[in-house]
């Protein structure tokens, strides 16, 4: 085993989660503290959302912990379920006899059960994962659910889990009505080159190991190779430990990690992190379901993210020795100009998106350094009438 190998007590990058070895990020922290506002001031419905291997589980179960004493909680996995079977998890995870299995029996135990909590000053705590995979009636009878927090307010609390198109879904005009429940919302970042280390550092550190075990080339080939997702971090950490303990090597370098990601490329990465391998950087069109400000902030983000890898295949370049640079070079050029390429296209979809706010009608936000004022009302009379 490489926990010996390299002096640890334990393996320290599992990919399930993990409350007991749980690293805050700022942005980890302060999805903390919006769950904690929610159960503490009996928020009746809370959203947490992020991409795949973000640590939404983590955190979330976590923070549930936390308030055990006073609450029930049940967590709902399965979401490719009609309505009728979603009251019917809910009912079997509290364990509640519903004396039949029509719909309206499952609803009438549960109020019941609801009722009597009530009496006890208890709280209902139901956790939902997965959520973007609720079909529409489903999640209109989450909607419905919500209702019965009118009868039995502090009692009934309601935390959806899920990826970035449901937090789509629930700012389409459709589930409005849903949207505007949800008291309490927050979006899981991906860490950040420094604090990809940092979480890597403390994760060695819980099993008694130190972040030399990477060397600064391999840490940086893992955020790279990561995108600063905590679940890839932890694939890549831990299959360069097995290769580094087969190949007997007491320090993991940058060369090892760009191995193991290799081995995974295609199984059970998403695209961008396979365009990052195969140098397959595509354009996916950024959805836009009426909030601009939205849009915008997606795609400054996308270019920002061109921008650094265009800065980590510079440096790729710089470290390469001379016969490498005759092999590599063509390559490495070749992603660069396909990434420039995006940059482009996706300044353009910024010109285009402009152009369609202004041919909508609808006001610019204001200006970061000045706020203008708002346009005056025209005096003129309309004599068409």
């Amino acid at each position: 085993m490489y926990t010996s190998y390299y002096g640890l007590a334990a393996k320290p990058f599992n990919i399930t989660p993990d409350t007991d070895n749980l690293y805050l990020s700022p942005n980890h922290q302060e999805a903390l503290t919006h769950l904690e506002y929610g159960l503490m001031g009996h928020i009746g419905l809370m959203v947490l959302t992020g991409e795949v291997g973000t640590g939404k589980t983590t955190i979330a179960r976590h923070t549930a912990t936390q308030f055990c004493d006073d609450r029930q909680m049940a967590v709902i996995h399965q979401t490719n379920v009609s309505p009728n079977e979603l009251i019917h998890l809910i009912t079997s995870a509290f364990k509640i006899d519903a004396q039949g299995d029509q719909k309206t029996q499952q609803l009438d135990a549960l109020k019941r059960f609801l009722r009597q909590k009530q009496k006890d000053e208890k709280q209902i705590l139901i956790i939902v994962e997965e959520a973007q995979g609720l079909s529409d009636d489903t999640l209109e009878e989450i909607r419905l659910l919500t209702n019965m927090q009118m009868d039995y307010p502090e009692t009934l609390q309601i935390l959806l889990i899920g990826q970035p198109d449901f937090l789509e879904r629930l700012q389409s005009p459709r589930w409005a009505s849903l949207g505007q429940r949800v008291g309490v919302g927050f979006h899981l970042e991906a860490l950040g080159f420094e604090q990809t280390c940092c979480y890597i550092r403390h994760r060695l550190a819980t099993v008694g190991g130190q972040l030399k075990i990477f060397s600064k080339d391999a840490l940086k080939q893992i955020f790279k190779a990561s995108g600063g997702i905590p679940r890839l971090i932890n694939l890549f950490c831990n299959g360069a430990l097995i290769y580094g303990y087969g190949d007997e090597l007491k320090t993991i370098n940058a060369n090892l990690i760009k191995k193991v990601v290799k081995e995974r490329a295609g199984i059970g990465l998403g695209h961008s992190t396979r365009a990052l391998i195969t140098g397959d950087v595509q354009h996916q069109p950024t959805k836009c379901n009426g909030n601009f400000e939205e849009r915008f902030s997606r795609l400054e983000a996308d270019i920002k993210q061109i921008n650094d890898q265009l800065e980590w295949h510079k440096e790729d370049i710089s470290i390469l020795n001379t016969k490498s640079k005759d092999d590599l070079f063509p390559i490495v050029k070749s992603i660069m100009a396909k990434e420039r390429r995006l940059r482009k296209h996706l300044e353009r979809e910024i010109k285009q998106l402009t152009r369609s706010i202004k041919k909508a009608g609808m006001p610019h936000w204001p200006d970061k350094k000045k706020v203008s004022d708002p346009p005056k009302a025209s005096t003129k009379k309309d004599h068409r009438a």
